[in-house]
Formats: structure tokens, C-alpha cells, sequence
């Protein structure tokens, strides 16, 4: 079966081509359970694409939305990330002369060759949904995570440690301040 993720580059129409793909589509079923977590079919989302070719290149316009489930990356629950981004590639037809040469600047960063005969929309979708996320993943802003003494979920219940002393300070505890 031909994923609708990859396109025959000599069959894009001169006018463009558009393309929406959600979860049900292998390549981005296959990307969102590379990232999330829990069971299969656990994340969710919607990608758009809008191709335009030029003499030169392909330019590949899009947006995704999704709901991964991902780790808090401070108490290791497992919840819904909500991540949504835009974003613009362009597959150049040719590698630029005197390319070992040549300098990148920011804007280079969203090029790429175009391979000769098929474009596989699936590893940008992938590269996307990894860009978005965060690099810290938090189930709230406030999460308190787990203790490192006795493992308590410090969401859910009080630590049963008692707190270490520094035996460098423990002379200190004797000592009487008059008030």
C-alpha cells in the first residue's frame, strides 16, 4: 500500500500540491509511537502540507498538531503533551557550486537536497514533532517530582525522609540564641 507521505516528485502539479494526513496515516502513526509513550495509539494528530516546485527546488509548507503522550520529565507520569507548529522546508534540486566553500548562514537551515525520484514527507513530519516538543517535559508547571531518599511521587503523598544534616553544621545545632 503507497503511503500518501510519499510523493513522486516528477508527478507534483505545476500549480502545487495540498495534503492533510492525520494519525491513520502509517508514516505518521509510525512517527507519533516513536515518541510517545504508554500504549500504541495513545498520541494523536493532524499534519498539513502545501507543495510548491519551482525550476530549482520544492518548497514544502506546513503545520502539525498533536497530542503526545510523553514523561513528566520530573515525576516519570505519563501525560498528553498538546504540540503544535508551522513550519517551512525547501528541497533544493541541486547542490550549490563550490558548496565545500560555502558558508550557512540561519537561513540555511531549512534546506535540504531533493532525492531524486520520491520525497518522503514522513522523516520531516518526525523531525517536526521532535522540534516541537519541549525540552523539559513537565505534567505541570508545579510538578514537585519524586523524592531521590525514599522514591515518594511528591504529587500525590508526603516524603517519609528525614532531612539530612550536613555533619560540617551539626556543631551549630547546639548552639543557644538568646531572643
Amino acid at each position: 500500500m503507497k503511503s500518501a507521505l510519499v510523493i513522486k516528485i516528477g508527478e507534483i502539479p505545476e500549480h502545487g500540491l495540498q495534503l492533510e494526513v492525520d494519525q491513520k496515516e502509517a508514516g505518521f502513526t509510525r512517527a507519533l509511537n516513536e515518541l510517545g509513550e504508554g500504549e500504541q495509539g495513545s498520541s494523536s494528530g493532524t499534519a498539513s502540507f502545501s507543495l510548491s516546485p519551482w525550476p530549482d527546488r520544492v518548497d514544502v509548507e506546513g503545520s502539525l498538531a498533536a497530542n503526545l503522550a510523553v514523561s513528566c520529565s520530573r515525576c516519570a507520569n505519563v501525560y498528553v503533551q498538546k504540540v503544535e507548529r508551522d513550519f517551512l522546508r525547501v528541497f533544493l534540486r541541486a547542490e550549490p557550486e563550490d558548496s565545500e566553500d560555502l558558508e550557512l548562514s540561519s537561513e540555511d537551515l531549512d534546506r535540504d537536497l531533493l532525492p531524486a525520484v520520491e520525497l518522503d514527507l514522513s522523516d520531516l513530519l518526525h523531525e517536526e514533532l521532535v522540534l516541537s516538543l519541549p525540552n523539559k517535559p513537565l505534567c505541570m508547571a508545579d510538578c514537585k517530582g519524586i523524592c531521590s531518599g525514599c522514591g515518594a511521587e511528591l504529587n500525590e503523598q508526603e516524603c517519609s525522609c528525614e532531612p539530612e544534616v550536613d555533619h560540617r553544621w551539626a556543631s551549630l545545632k547546639a548552639l543557644k540564641l538568646d531572643s
